[in-house]
C-alpha cells in the first residue's frame, strides 16, 4: 500500500499513526455529522450538495431526498368541488 507522506509523519509505528490518524478525522466530525451521514445511509438517501443530489436523482432514477410525509395537499379546486 503507498502511504501518504503526512499518514507516514504522524508517528514512526503503525498502531500509533493509525490512532492518531483515527482521532484526527473522528475530532473533525461532529456527532450531528456522524448522526445525518448514519441516517442518509441507512435510508439510501444522497449525502451532498442540493445540486449533486438533483444529479443523483437523475442519474440513478432514485429518490435521493427524504420524501415529504403524509398524503399530498389538495388544491384550491378540488376542496371547492368537495365541499359541494
Amino acid at each position: 500500500m503507498n502511504l501518504t507522506p503526512f499518514f507516514v509523519a504522524l508517528h514512526a509505528e503503525d498502531m500509533a499513526r493509525q490512532r492518531l490518524y483515527r482521532d484526527w478525522v473522528q475530532s473533525a466530525i461532529t456527532p450531528e455529522e456522524v448522526d445525518k451521514t448514519r441516517r442518509r445511509l441507512q435510508c439510501q438517501l444522497a449525502f451532498g450538495t442540493e445540486r449533486f443530489r438533483q444529479r443523483i436523482e437523475e442519474q440513478l432514477q432514485h429518490r435521493a431526498v427524504p420524501a415529504k410525509i403524509g398524503r399530498p395537499r389538495k388544491s384550491a379546486h378540488q376542496a371547492n368541488a368537495n365541499a359541494l
